[in-house]
């Protein structure tokens, strides 16, 4: 059976409590059921496994990648380390029957990326990932009067789940709720109870069984910013893959609202804010290039396809205010609402809308950041707290920075695990910023070991409390403020 191999075989067998000696044949029909139920809900076989590998297939070629260059191509994905080998590394010729010289758009295009594909890994391989002195040039580099303080913050964790990206709590004060990676929205019903299940946003959710499952993200949903209505007390979602969604009071199975803008889907739906008094709401597309399984391609080959855009919930007109923004994520309003910020993450800068006032209408910076900023949101005063997915190191400055650097370093056999190392400074950590209502940064806190806290994606103050959420962690982190 393809996906069960004898290792697998072996552990069905140990869990069912079925001898190693029976046949077959000699197995009941309550075996067979319940050896069928077993693997239908913990392995993935069959058509499901080939369907699986074609759409990782398409998604190499699609991004690039040193994989997807050689399936391309149709040579060998690895290839062994020997003289006689090298045969496999050059390009197929295309000879025709008249000719016996190769085409030579075609040969030219093939050498030419198999020269850099080799030469840039040798460069980088032998004076990036062996030599200890380059490791320095990347390190996260310190933040002048930062409080290295979140260390502190008590764990929640978040039981048979992963990825608390975005934070909320509803207008009678219970919560925190938040969105995880296997696509539902779940509730903290206290440290008695734990978490509960609130919401989802699709009833597609048979094979949505792992907590952490990307190439089923596009099938089970990924919500990523969360924020209640405080007169209605629905629940707005920005799912990643499905679009702006909405949940009554009681939880359940979330409805659509947004899927498409101008006969085109929505392909990584991030965040969002609402003005409850306009009942508007202002959420960002990531890219129109890529989706969220596909964020380290989207920040090192420089797409700028990331929008701004507002939904109005009465008439349900969709309206694009920016675009061309690198990598659009969090989204917060202003205490008058008079402007509407909104971070853009391969930049490490927010930006800001006026949308009243003299400047209404105009752009310009609200901040420059230390970092790639997740979420952007409002305290009780006024001021913005900005969670760093991580802190700007030379490296990673200089490869978001250059486009043929991180598009070259798309298309070498790094993995994801290896391209985040290099984007973050090889080293986990955590760091949440306050920000005036003038963009002045008022605190700095951090975790700069990575003890407790690291890659955050939100913060949200609450009764003299930080709930700091991740989209890569099992837990939210609570940070007492006094």
């Amino acid at each position: 059976m393809d996906g069960i191999g004898p290792k697998k075989a072996i552990q069905v067998r140990y869990r069912l409590g079925i001898s190693g000696n029976i046949k077959i044949k000699e197995l009941t029909k309550y075996q067979i059921d319940k050896i069928e139920q077993m693997i239908g809900q913990d392995h993935v076989v069959h058509w499901e496994l080939k369907r699986g590998e074609r759409a990782d297939i398409e998604r190499f070629i699609s991004i690039s990648c040193y994989r997807g260059i050689r399936h391309q191509d149709g040579l060998p994905l690895r290839v062994p380390r020997t003289q006689s080998a090298l045969t496999l590394l050059k390009p197929k010729l295309n000879l025709s029957p008249e000719s016996d010289s190769p085409n030579s758009t075609q040969y030219t295009t093939s050498v030419m990326n198999s020269k850099l594909i080799y030469t840039a890994t040798i460069l980088v391989a032998l004076n990036f990932l062996i030599s200890p002195a380059v490791y320095n040039l990347h390190a996260p580099p310190s933040i002048p009067g930062s409080h290295d303080d979140l260390h502190s913050a008590k764990i929640v964790g978040v039981t048979g789940a992963l990825g608390p990206e975005s934070i909320a709590f509803d207008s009678d004060g219970r919560g925190p709720y938040a969105g995880v990676a296997d696509g539902r929205i779940l509730r903290w019903e206290g440290d008695g109870r734990g978490w509960s299940e609130f919401a989802v946003t699709t009833s597609q959710r048979k094979e949505c069984i792992r907590p952490f499952a990307p190439e089923m993200e596009h099938v089970c949903g990924r919500p990523l910013g969360l924020r209640f209505h405080k007169k209605t007390g629905e629940l707005y979602i920005a799912d990643a893959y499905l679009g702006l969604k909405v949940v009554g009071p009681d939880g359940g199975l979330a409805t659509d609202l947004v899927s498409e803008v101008e006969g085109q889907p929505l392909r990584f739906t991030n965040d969002m804010d609402i003005d409850e008094d306009k009942d508007v709401i202002y959420f960002t597309d990531t890219s129109m290039s890529f989706q969220r399984r596909q964020f380290m391609s989207s920040i090192l080959s420089g797409d700028k396809t990331g929008r701004l855009l507002k939904y109005n919930i009465s008439n349900k007109e969709v309206t694009i205010l920016l675009e061309g923004l690198a990598f659009a994520n969090g989204v917060a309003l202003s205490k008058d609402r008079s402007f509407v910020l909104v971070a853009e993450t391969t930049t490490c800068r927010i930006l800001r809308l006026w949308l009243h006032g003299p400047n209404v209408g105009k752009v310009d910076v609200f901040a420059e950041l230390p970092g790639f900023p997740d979420n952007v949101r409002r305290n009780p005063k006024g001021e913005f707290w900005v969670a760093l997915h991580s802190k700007k190191g030379p490296l990673s400055h200089f490869a978001v920075s250059n486009t043929w650097v991180g598009k070259t370093l798309l298309k070498l056999p790094f993995s994801f695990k290896q391209l985040h190392s290099l984007l973050v400074g090889g080293k986990a950590h955590a760091t949440a910023i306050k920000l005036s209502e003038d963009g002045a940064v008022l605190e700095v806190l951090e975790d700069c070991e990575g003890k407790n806290l690291k890659f955050i994606s939100e913060v949200e103050e609450k009764d003299g409390k930080l709930w700091i959420g991740s989209v890569l962690m099992p837990f939210i982190g609570i940070y007492n403020l006094q």
